[in-house]
This record gives C-alpha cells, structure tokens and sequence, in this order.
C-alpha cells in the first residue's frame, strides 16, 4: 500500500488470480469435504453445534445454580446499593422523591378516576407496587405509579364488570359486595383483580424468558396507540369539564356515545363547573408555557402548580360550598389510612382473562420504553426480562391493596430525571411520604371539585394529543408505515383501544411480510476505474458491461417469494428464457434471426444481501439457472454468504453445474469479462 502523491487518500493495488469459491476453499483449506460429501459434513457440523449449546445451557445452568449470583441478579438493588453514595446520591434522591410526591398526589388523585375507582386508589398505586419495583427493576430513572392510559384501559374493564352505582369511598365499596348480594363485584374488586390478572400474565413472560417481545410492537404501533388513547382520556373527562350527570358508555365506539350523550344533555351544563375547568386549564397552561420555562432557569425544582390547584379548589370548595351552593360533583368520601390487605375475587378472573393481557401488555411496553429511553441517556443497561419480573411482582403485591395495575409514568418521570434523582431510592422517598399523607391529612381533598382533576388531566395529554402529528413525519418515511399508524389510530380512537393494539400488530406484521415477500430487486453497474458495483440507475457515470448483467437482492429467498424474485430478474435481464426457447423454436424452421440471447451471456447475481434461503427458494433459483442454460447464458453467483452455501449444498442444487460461484462480485465480473474476451478472439480468428 502507498499514499497518493496528493495525500488525499490511500490507495490499494492487488493483483491475485480470479478465485472461484471452489478454489477459495481449496486453497486456504477451508474445514469442508467435496461437495459430494457436504451434506454429511454440514450435519456433523450441525450435530456439533447443537452439542456445544447444549454443553452452554449446562454450564449457564451451573451458574443459574450459584445461590449468590442468582441472588444478586434477581435483586438488583443488592448490586447498585454496593456503589451508592450517601454524600452525592442520596441528597439528590430525596428532593427528586419529594418532588416527585408532589405530583403523585394530583396525577393520582386525577388518573384514580379514569379507572372508575375512588381517587385514593391512585395514590396506593405509587406506593406498594413501586416498593417492589425499587427492589426488583433495573431502571433508575422510571417514577412507578398510575399513568392516563393504563388506568384508562383498566377503567373500561371495570366500568364493564363492576357494578353500575357505587360510592367513591374505598370502605364502602369494600363493603358493597356484601350488601349488594353476589356476584356484584365492587370498582375496587375489579381492580384488584385486573391488577391480580395483568401480574400473573408478565410473570409468565418472565419465566419465559420473552423479554424482548417488545419488540414485536415497533414505535408507530405504540405512538399510535397512546396517541389514539389519549382521545378517550380526553372524551372520558369532557363529562366532569362540563358537569353533565349521564350514565357511562361502555363497549365499542364509546367516544362516538359520548359525545352523542354531551349532544343530548347540552342544555344541562353546569355553568359553574365550566368557569371552574376554564380557570384551571388556563392557570395549567400558562404555567407550562411561561412559567416552568421562566423558573427552570432559576432553579431545576418545578413549581408543583397542579398541587397548588387542588389545595386552592379544595379550600374555595370548602368556603363557597360548591357541592350545595352550584351543584358541583366532587371528590367525595376519601378514606384516611391504608388499604386492608384483600384477596382479588377469584370467581371473576376468567371473565377478564383477555382484557387484562392486552394491559399487561401496554404497561409493560410503555415502561420499557421509558427505561431505555433515561437507560441510553446514562449509559446504563435495563434487563427486559427483569423488567418483566419487577412489574409482574410489583402488580401480583398490589392486587392484594386495592390497586390497579401500575405503570412509568412520562411526565413524573421526565421530573424525577430532570430534577437529578440518581436511583430508585427517590421512589421509596415518595412512597414514604404519600404513606404519610394517606394516614394524617388525605381526607381533606374530599370537598375538590371533580372538574379540577378533569383540567389536569386534560392540559397533562397535550403531548400525547399531539403525538397524532408524528403520521406526517412517518408517511414521509414510509407509506405502509404511515397506513399502519392511521388505521391504529382510527380503530383505538372510533372503536375500543384493544381493538386498535389487534389491529396495529396485525397490520405490522403484514407490511413485513409483505416487505419480505416483495424485496428490492435491482441493476448493478460499475464504478470507472474501480472493483465497486453501485445501483445502476443512482449513479450517471458508471460503466456497462457488455453482455453481462449484474443483479442484487437483499433479504430472504423462500416459498412466499421466489415466483416474485424470478420474474423481477426476467424483467431486469430483458429476457424470459421460455419465451425466447419458443421463439427460437418456431423460428429455426423458417430463418435464421438474430436472438437477443446475443447480446447476453452471463448473468451475475450478488447474493451478499441475501440472509436466508429455504429449500423452495433454492430450487427456484435452480429452475431459474436452468433455463437460463438452455439458451446459453450462464448464471454467476457471487459472495454467498455461507449460511446460504450451506443450504445450497444441503439442497444439491449445486451438483448439476448450472452454477459457478465467486468470493466477491469483482471476482465474477472479472470471470464474466476473460471469458467474453476469449470467446471474441476465437470467433475472430
């Protein structure tokens, strides 16, 4: 190798043979016998394969055996406890975790109601699960508790199986299954049992090691999906905004019922409960357009408005005696203390099987995707099967106080992150106070108008209310991307959110196997003065060979595709082989004419893109090769990969010579060129 005189580049020269593949494993030995005896050695290498995964598992299973290495993985916090400093993590965590409180007491209060069940559930939802998760997860930046669209999802699974009046007290709808007569099952039972339900469901997946399932849900299925789920948060609350009474809608098409419902009770609005929403929507707003901004340079501790919202609605509440006085539907009885510990009621969990997969999934992927969203910011690894086993945990210890299924929330956790929490010591922190206040002082938030947590809810959507505009960004990207995106969408917002969640899996899942069954077929060309082969119709100066067509396709060659393959290559080389065999026929008897098999004879296809072939794919490519044949233009494979060789090999489509195979397409090219020039000096001379 020498530099360029210039000394703007380096330059390479090679000067070796042209190797065939066949010479390649010859000359360098590769650990293979003859072709004829392959298929022998290929499953004496597979036997051997499978023996040495098999002696893996043993030893993994060895070290899953070590009772301190298990332990230690099983609890993570027994690992970063080892390393946490009391002088700079530990000042950090306790201002996050207040912080963090803060919020809770509002956001939980308000997403409590989304789920159908009295306002204290929300706050018993960030502290029992969230012990379990400090202990079990591998997040550290993750505030653990209720969250807009998973109360919202396990809110329309007890609106549905709940019964149709109960109070919001939590001692009285505990005690509500007894007076009512069974099998009525009170709002908190259904909860537990969801919770109970969604638990059992990700520990399974745990113990199934299928952690990174997730990643069947790509982000336009889950963009779509809290993009379409926050229209039914918004529309849940538009009857406490406006202060309509109406009977819930349940079922499909619930927003399109609302809506006709608002329509019908117009006349009814509560005018004061508008006044109160308006004021409240617009104090939210302008503190999260001008005044957060405007104190985040002052200081990294936000001004918990939302707090200081309630705390002035319940005193106004208090002094003008709203309730009485305007109407106005409030909180309610809240009960003072700690939830008694309960059994979810076994009778209904085979009524709620299906629903509460589809939110054990939703949590666990919005939870997941917020840790590894503060994961790659810090530079630290989350474990998605230990996630697994923290949220299940977390759900199963829950279930047993009243809660429903917990989940990360965005905003508290985008706070906990901002305002410097280091670990998961901020959540014990804010547990330890909202335990604090659930024993001295919750009861005081009883005279709250219900149209103040509505307004909280409203204005902490606008994200995901806007997240509707990242389709633009999507179909820019990719046309069935953005199909997949508008028909989630619709389908969550129109019609139920599991339905959307069916709707966007299966049609993800379509347009890959569509993308797999139609890959990108395409014509390669030449660099001048270069080894290196560029798409044909990107690059105006390229170099043709002549009587050489040079083809790449990527992805897998198999049964869905091969027809497909073949007659792109047909359409590319400019020939169909069994209609010029025809013409050839029919033609011989009455002149001689010129074919235009003249003006090709090799064909090379670059197979390094190609990451698996099946038996019909091979045999399809095989079929392709042979007709070629039969009007004497020759099929070049070049750099196969060796899975895909292996196959070949396995299949014997290699054994008839229909193919000669190439190390690097330079190679076949090169191969293609030496034959066509001597074959022009013999016809010459």
């Amino acid at each position: 190798m020498s530099n360029c005189d210039s000394g703007h580049s380096v330059r390479f020269q090679i000067d070796r043979p042209i190797y065939q593949l066949n010479s390649i494993n010859e000359v360098f030995n590769e650990k293979r016998q003859s072709l004829q005896n392959g298929v022998a050695k290929i499953e004496q290498n597979n036997f051997s394969k499978y023996k040495k995964k098999a002696e893996a598992i043993t030893v993994h299973s060895c070290t899953t055996c070590n009772p301190k290495k298990f332990i230690l993985k099983t609890f993570p916090i027994l690992v970063w406890l080892r390393t946490y400093s009391l002088k700079e993590d530990l000042i950090r965590d306790l201002l996050a975790g207040f912080t963090v409180a803060v919020m809770n007491i509002p956001q939980g209060m308000a997403y409590a109601l989304l789920g159908n069940v009295p306002p204290v559930v929300g706050l018993y939802m960030a502290i029992f699960p969230a012990f379990f998760y400090t202990i079990l997860g591998t997040s550290k930046h993750c505030a653990m508790g209720s969250f807009a669209v998973i109360t919202l999802l396990s809110g329309k699974i007890v609106n549905k199986y709940a019964t149709a009046e109960q109070p919001l007290s939590l001692n009285d709808t505990l005690q509500a299954a007894t007076s009512l007569g069974t099998p009525t099952y009170t709002a908190v039972e259904v909860a537990s049992a969801v919770c109970f339900l969604v638990g059992i469901y990700q520990l399974i997946l745990y113990l199934l090691r299928l952690g990174s399932f997730a990643s069947f849900l790509s982000d336009t299925i889950v963009n779509s999906l809290t993009a379409g789920a926050a229209v039914h948060v918004f529309t849940s609350q538009v009857r406490d905004l406006l202060g309509l009474k109406f009977k819930a809608c349940a079922g499909n098409f619930q927003n399109v019922c609302i809506y006709i419902k608002v329509y019908q009770n117009f006349e009814t609005i509560n005018i004061a409960t508008c006044v109160v929403s308006l004021i409240s929507i617009l104090l939210l707003v302008f503190n999260n357009e001008y005044l957060k901004p405007w104190v985040a340079k002052k200081t990294i501790i936000p001004v918990p408005i939302e707090l200081f919202l309630l705390v002035i609605g319940t005193i106004a509440a208090q002094v003008f005696k709203v309730s009485e006085i305007f109407n106005m539907n409030i909180v309610g009885d809240i009960a003072i203390g700690l939830p008694p510990f309960q059994a979810p009621p076994a009778p209904l969990l085979p009524y709620i099987l299906v629903d509460s997969f589809v939110v054990a999934i939703v949590t666990y992927v919005i939870t997941i995707s917020i840790a590894f969203m503060y994961a790659q910011k810090d530079n630290y690894e989350i474990d998605p099967n230990q996630e697994l086993l923290a949220q299940g945990a977390g759900n199963l210890f829950g279930s047993f106080f009243s809660c429903l299924p917990f989940c990360a929330s965005l905003s508290r956790s985008v706070i906990q992150y901002s305002v410097g929490g280091r670990t998961q010591i901020t959540s014990i922190v804010s547990a330890t106070i909202l335990i604090g206040v659930l024993t001295s002082f919750a009861d005081i938030f009883e005279p709250l108008p219900r149209a103040i947590l509505a307004s909280i809810i409203v204005v902490a959507l606008r994200r995901l209310l806007y997240q509707v505009t990242d389709v633009v960004k999507v179909w820019k990207l990719s046309k069935l991307d953005g199909l997949v995106y508008i028909a989630t969408y619709l389908t969550v917002v129109f019609i139920e959110v599991d339905k959307g969640l069916l709707v966007g899996i299966v049609l993800s899942n379509l347009v890959l196997c569509f993308k797999g069954v139609r890959p990108k077929v395409y014509k390669l060309a030449r660099l001048p003065n270069t080894e290196m082969y560029v798409d044909a119709l990107r690059y105006a100066k390229v170099e043709r060979i002549d009587k050489v067509c040079i083809v790449r396709f990527g992805g897998s060659l198999n049964f869905t595709n091969q027809d497909y393959i073949k007659n792109e290559l047909y359409k590319l080389v400019g020939i169909n082989p069994k209609e010029e065999t025809l013409l050839n026929t029919l033609t011989a008897k009455v002149a001689p004419v010129e074919s235009q098999t003249d003006k090709l004879e090799f064909i090379v296809i670059d197979l390094s893109g190609v990451l698996f072939v099946d038996s019909p794919g091979a045999q399809g490519l095989q079929s392709f090769a042979r007709e070629f044949s039969e009007i004497s233009v020759q099929v070049l494979l070049a750099e196969t990969p060796e899975s895909v060789y292996d196959m070949f090999i396995k299949c014997k489509i290699l054994n008839d010579n229909l193919f000669t195979l190439f190390p690097t397409l330079h190679d076949a090219v090169l191969y293609a060129e030496d034959r066509l020039s001597k074959s022009s000096q013999i016809t010459k001379f």
